[in-house]
């Protein structure tokens, strides 16, 4: 599929929002469009999980939902917590997604008064694809990042949706890996969803700024319509579960303040990140394997004896990276421990399935081994001196003299503690 286009001198600039499900996306999109940023029509309906919409395309995000699943259709409910492939999207299978979204942007350009812009918290995931899409329209994206507490962030999804903890940190730091990584560096501006309860005028006016949109001398009713939109009363999740991923909260504590300062922040994340004993390559490592992270926790559980906190560990490994056979292993180690046999050989199986020379799995199943061969030779042993006692012929003992010089009844062989008398 092909777009006649006649491509323009200059490139056309667009608004491009960024950010994790449930970061403030929606209310910073709505507050764009206060600011002058067209967003189009053809929106997603408000619901009871956003009450004042979501401002998203509906057909961009109905594209990138099946994009999404599309890509991930072989990893599980768990697929969208690891990176995507390098270069996926070069691969000729997602060229329809491609031309879909061109003829979406061709379109809401078209009838757009103003700048356009849109939102989808899938596009931090998905940017790749689009820069092929910017480039074929001769478009500028001009990069918005939206950030919110992870702890808040996954307070929120868990009320939604059946996830693991862990799971939804992970989510949250690959969207914003991705968006950093993909954005090189070209983002105009973070904004922390919490700043716009405590600073609304001075963050939309860095917004503003950053996005060339004109602020007017007279900003009474502006401010007015901001403030309006600005709803304490909808700000639902604000308590704060501590993260178990050691990289988010850094990577929340940069971007929040990036947000603070306006400082260009393609550059400030990368020295903060490796400022710290640890580098932003070391999250990115995290980030493909989460399923470790959950399986080293197992480990050290089974090393203090907590048998049962191992075997969960394990599981919340195995949801994360399904593929991970020495999380399988591990579990199959924790239940055998626990005396759960018949679900520590199915756990083995699944491990030896993924990985038949996996050191643990060889391990574990070389106890069982063991521990079958000492029951065959103990019942064999059971087996033989039973048969030995029934082969043998009964052993009649001599009678004994009673003082009085009369026999005593002997004991019956075979049948211990019981006499008859024998006249």
């Amino acid at each position: 599929m092909t777009h006649e286009l006649v491509a323009p001198t200059s490139k056309q600039r667009i608004v491009v929002v960024l950010g994790m499900h449930r970061s403030g996306t929606s209310l910073l999109t709505n507050l764009l469009t206060i600011l002058g940023v067209d967003v189009g029509a053809d929106l997603l309906a408000p619901n009871a999980s956003n009450e004042l919409g979501y401002w998203e395309n509906e057909r961009i995000y109905r594209t990138q939902d099946a994009l999404m699943n599309y890509i991930a259709k072989d990893w599980g409910e768990y697929g969208f917590a690891y990176p995507f492939a390098i270069d996926w999207e070069r691969l000729p299978e997602f060229r329809a997604f491609q031309d879909q979204l061109i003829s979406i942007v061709h379109d809401e350009i078209a009838q757009a008064k103003g700048i356009w812009g849109f939102k989808d918290p899938r596009t931090c995931r998905l940017l790749p694809l689009w820069k092929q899409i910017f480039a074929e329209l001769n478009l500028e994206p001009l990069y918005v990042l939206a950030v919110r507490d992870p702890s808040v962030v996954v307070e929120s999804l868990l009320k939604l949706y059946p996830l693991d903890p862990l799971h939804a940190e992970l989510v949250w730091m690959l969207h914003y890996l991705d968006a950093i990584r993909d954005t090189e560096g070209e983002l105009r501006i973070i904004v922390d969803y919490d700043r716009w309860f405590t600073e609304p005028r001075e963050q939309a006016q860095a917004v503003a700024k950053a996005l060339d949109l004109t602020w007017p001398a007279d900003d009474c009713d502006l401010i007015s319509r901001l403030t309006q939109t600005i709803r304490p009363d909808l700000r639902h999740s604000k308590t704060r579960r501590p993260c178990s991923l050691p990289f988010v909260k850094k990577i929340h504590e940069a971007l929040k303040q990036c947000a603070a300062i306006g400082q260009a922040p393609g550059q400030m994340v990368s020295v903060n990140f490796r400022n710290e004993d640890e580098c932003l390559d070391a999250a990115l490592e995290l980030s493909s394997g989460g399923g470790k992270i959950a399986l080293a926790l197992g480990h050290a559980e089974f090393q203090a004896g907590n048998l049962e906190a191992a075997a969960e560990a394990n599981t919340r490994a195995i949801r994360l990276q399904p593929r991970l056979a020495s999380a399988h292993a591990g579990k199959a180690f924790a239940l055998h421990s626990l005396g759960r046999l018949a679900e520590a050989l199915h756990s083995l199986s699944q491990a030896l399935a993924l990985d038949p020379a996996d050191p643990l799995a060889l391990k574990v199943q070389a106890k069982i081994d063991l521990e079958r061969e000492r029951e065959k030779r103990a019942a064999e042993t059971i087996f033989c001196r039973a048969v030995n006692v029934l082969a043998a012929p009964p052993i009649v003992p001599a009678p004994i003299r009673s003082r009085k010089g009369r026999a005593a009844p002997p004991i019956v062989a075979g049948v211990p503690g019981m006499c008859e008398s024998l006249r």
